[in-house]
């Protein structure tokens, strides 16, 4: 298939680029930087601009599928031009899309289920990565400074990307909200010295 994934130079988008194009598929990536993106060599990194809906068209053209985000610009802010991105996306013919959804909808998500593309929504409980918001203070300080105390389930960045590659690629997933968690729910504290053990260990791998 030929994939276009946006927000492909953040924590998902990294993991998913690498297992779409491992898995043999075409891989195109939507990035605000091309020459800074340092994606995979066979990866096909075009600008474009989520939140300007007229810097999109070339990158939409010839795609299959699409994975969304749901935020752009330099401060993550929630889209407003979701209906203008998913009816360029049924212009450019492509028939699946799977979108990182938000705490609360969207419209880049409403647009897609009122529209004739086949939708995943994937809604991740924590962000693993979140982890390493932490690590400034762990290396000046030794410590973790926190209020809450509540129990969660995070997962990591790569799980949710195979989710989506599945979503993306095989049948049965159009319509269907994904709820994503790890496999444990643990405090805050106990979860994020967990989580950057694990962020840490999977990174030292890569290398």
């Amino acid at each position: 298939m030929r994939i276009l994934v946006t927000g492909a130079t953040g924590q998902v988008g990294r993991n998913l680029v690498a297992q779409l194009q491992e898995a043999g598929h075409t891989v195109r990536a939507l990035t605000r930087d091309p020459a800074n993106a340092d994606l995979p060599a066979g990866v096909e990194a075009v600008a474009g601009d989520l939140t300007d809906t007229t810097t999109l068209e070339t990158a939409f053209e010839g795609m299959d599928a699409v994975h969304l985000i749901t935020f752009g610009g330099d401060e993550r802010e929630d889209l407003t031009n979701g209906k203008e991105i998913v009816q360029l996306a049924e212009r450019a013919g492509i028939s699946r899309a799977t979108v990182l959804g938000g705490w609360e909808p969207t419209n880049v998500e409403e647009a897609l289920q009122a529209s004739s593309i086949a939708w995943t929504i994937l809604q991740p409980a924590e962000f693993m990565a979140n982890a390493l918001d932490f690590a400034p203070e762990v290396r000046a300080a030794r410590t973790v400074s926190m209020l809450a105390a509540y129990p969660s389930a995070v997962v990591h960045e790569a799980d949710i990307a195979g989710v989506v590659v599945t979503a993306l690629t095989t049948d049965g997933h159009g319509g269907k909200a994904y709820p994503l968690t790890g496999p444990e729910a643990l405090t805050l504290l106990s979860e994020h010295i967990s989580s950057l053990k694990q962020s840490v260990s999977r990174s030292s791998s890569c290398n």
